[in-house]
């Protein structure tokens, strides 16, 4: 996203942005749910004292 804001190209920017939401709003699910399989309630205990750093993700699969 940061070459599409760099080059002014607001068309690529729109569409890089929505790709990258899709993205993780699929994958990171996956790998909290692999993540608390292999660490248990060590990760839900981290997981709930960190933030998700992906602006408005969080609310989109239900975490702060």
């Amino acid at each position: 996203m940061g070459t599409q804001v760099l080059l002014a190209n607001p068309v690529c920017l729109v569409a890089y942005t929505i790709a990258t939401f899709i993205f993780f709003h699929n994958r990171v699910p996956f790998e909290e749910a692999h993540l608390i399989r292999f660490f248990g309630d060590d990760y839900r205990e981290y997981k709930a004292r960190t933030y998700l750093g992906i602006p408005f993700l969080g609310l989109a699969i239900g975490r702060k």
